[in-house]
């Protein structure tokens, strides 16, 4: 699709060469400059009063050993990206003011930048040894990662915006520029084409790494590389390699990563399809294709309200999309479901201004810069159920305007990109509040991605809304699956279901299991029945439910969730409360509450056929 979109608009004929490459307004360009709305100028010269002058924070040997003799990844990664944010807030705040005032110190930025030893950070530095290489070993060959790339792209709109008046203070440094970048990126990227990201050597799927690098690298090749030739032949493995991230997708769009990185997953592809017709003057253009239309719908098909969104696997549940991108996005694909979706969450705060942006995704915030257009009183309908059947995600709402209640629920495998142990996992939010929740996760370390990731409580399946079943909770792999999911979605009520039996392993002896999900909008409800059968009922089934408010009991069989009412059969299970203390601050951060609190509804015998039925209802 997208390769063979490539391949007709003929690159050789089509692709701009580099000196006519002219996607946005250059440092020269005053007018258009000048001519941002005075919101965007004011804030960028409040960045430049904080930044004017400051120090650059080091880049610390210690820290980055940090990775393999504690584990710790954050510390470093916090001074990484606090320099390369500064760096992309002092480049756009001199483009704007124009006078030179924050000159030096963006070009002390630049250049301590292309000093750096390595741009890769630790926790994706294959080539560091625990026993030997601490630290970047300068005689290995270069590693791609994603912010490697990043930082190229850093550099190559700072070489693109302000190249002629960085070489009037000395040639020396855009020529630096082009060397690191081309040194780092463009020669592996070309010495070594099959990088595991780039789904060219093998058939495994490729996740968010794919589009996040390629887009970065496609600004770095348009940019920086001056023979036609090569810069034609790195552009084309940037295609060939998108092409394989867009043939691992299901036609619906979903994204099994969760919504927290459909920011640096579909919202790259889409950072890339926006560079790649600038580049060919338009030719080459995919927005009216069905999978390119539904991979942008997914980010609202996922929305929850306000910042909250769908948190399965390693996503946040609340996250800050791309609102200005999203916004044009719509456009492009004529959808004004997605406009004004973009708009909403703007208007409401729930999004950063476009203009604003963090450390990465330099093109975008660029892009966002120049189109941003403040907009009052957007009026947004959700839609009140969808289902992803690729990556078998099921949501549902009472109303269109976010009020009243919200489920979803998910099915899938334990095998997927950020996976968390959650097949069957459902959530339950009322009013745009947090009742039911996934827990997420907490800050990254070195063993998030390791052999013993499923050892995190956030990843097994007993802090998740699962039963533990002869004593099991679930197994990581493609094989612990959902099967025979099914589902009806009518105007009064929603309903999914699904048997999970296969998630868990062989000691657990379930025959099925049996899970249904339901929303009824006339009795304000939601209902989670499970029916198993087992061949040994060696253990009480164990049936957990992760909350974010403190659950209290009102009665037999009655908990109080904040809200909402949990009833169930208290002749059959009996309740325990366990408070979850959250000792990590990413995950406090995220729910805004220093703990989550666990119900164990414990069944009172072990018995080879039976069943479950919750009910939540409003208070």
């Amino acid at each position: 699709m997208l390769y063979k979109a490539f391949l007709a608009c003929n690159p050789d004929t089509t692709l701009l060469p580099r000196d006519q490459f002219k996607p946005l307004p250059t440092y020269a360009d005053r007018d258009a400059w000048n001519a941002l709305p005075e919101e965007v100028k004011a804030y960028y010269d409040g960045v430049a009063e904080r930044l004017a002058g400051s120090d650059i924070p080091p880049l610390r040997a210690s820290r980055y050993m940090d990775y393999l003799t504690n584990g710790n990844r954050s510390q470093y990664e916090a001074v990484y990206f606090a320099r390369r944010g500064d760096t992309i807030a002092l480049m756009i705040a001199e483009c704007i003011r124009g006078d030179g005032s924050l000159m030096e110190d963006l070009i002390d930025r630049l250049w301590a930048t292309c000093e750096e030893s390595s741009w890769v950070i630790p926790a994706h530095n294959h080539k560091l040894d625990k026993s030997r290489l601490l630290v970047p070993d300068l005689e290995s060959p270069e590693v791609i990662d994603l912010f490697a790339a990043e930082t190229g792209s850093l550099l190559s709109w700072a070489y693109y915006l302000l190249g002629d008046a960085l070489a009037q203070r000395s040639p020396v440094i855009t020529r630096r520029i082009e060397l690191e970048v081309t040194r780092r990126l463009l020669d592996p990227h070309l010495n070594d084409p099959t990088h595991y990201w780039t789904g060219l050597a093998s058939d495994r799927p490729v996740n968010n790494w794919n589009p996040w690098i390629n887009s970065n690298l496609l600004t770095a090749w348009l940019i920086i590389e001056k023979d036609e030739a090569r810069r034609r032949r790195g552009i084309d493995l940037t295609a060939r390699s998108i092409q394989r991230f867009l043939d691992f997708y299901h036609p619906d769009g979903g994204c099994d990563e969760g919504p927290g990185y459909f920011v640096v997953a579909g919202a790259s592809l889409f950072d890339y399809l926006e560079e790649m017709a600038q580049a060919t003057g338009g030719a080459m253009n995919i927005y009216d294709h069905p999978l390119i239309g539904n991979i942008a719908r997914y980010i609202y098909r996922a929305h929850i309200d306000g910042a909250y969104f769908v948190n399965f696997a390693d996503s946040a549940a609340r996250v800050s999309v791309p609102a200005g991108q999203l916004e044009r996005i719509g456009q492009a694909i004529g959808d004004a479901t997605l406009t004004d979706f973009a708009r909403m969450l703007i208007e409401g705060g729930h999004a950063l201004k476009p203009y604003k942006g963090t450390y990465g995704q330099i093109y975008r915030r660029l892009r966002s810069v120049f189109s941003y257009q403040p907009t009052t009183g957007t009026r947004y309908a959700a839609p009140t159920a969808h289902v992803f059947e690729g990556v078998e995600v099921f949501t549902a709402r009472e109303n269109a305007d976010g009020s009243g209640l919200f489920v979803a629920c998910k099915g899938g495998h334990n095998r997927e990109s950020h996976n968390h142990n959650d097949v069957g996992q459902f959530i339950i939010y009322r009013d745009g509040r947090p009742v039911i929740i996934d827990a997420g996760v907490e800050t990254y370390t070195n063993k998030t991605f390791s052999d013993f990731r499923y050892e995190i409580w956030t990843m097994r399946s007993t802090y998740h809304n699962l039963p533990e079943i002869n004593g099991c909770e679930q197994f990581p792999g493609r094989e612990a699956a959902a099967k025979d999911v099914a589902y009806v979605l009518g105007d009064d009520a929603a309903h999914y279901a699904l048997d999970i039996a296969g998630a868990y392993p062989k000691e657990a002896c379930i025959e099925s299991y049996r899970r249904s999900v339901a929303l009824d909008k006339r009795a304000h409800s939601v209902t989670v029945e499970d029916a198993f059968s087992l061949s040994q009922a060696n253990a009480p089934l164990v049936m957990n439910l992760m909350c974010h408010a403190k659950p209290t009991e009102t009665a037999p069989g009655e908990l109080s969730l904040g809200g909402m009412t949990l009833r169930y059969d208290a002749g059959a299970y009996a309740a325990a409360i366990e408070p979850i203390v959250l000792t990590d601050k990413k995950i406090r951060d995220d729910w805004g509450v220093d703990r989550l609190y666990r119900i164990r509804l414990t069944a009172n015998e072990s018995v080879l056929n039976g069943g479950i039925k919750l009910s939540f209802t409003c208070d």
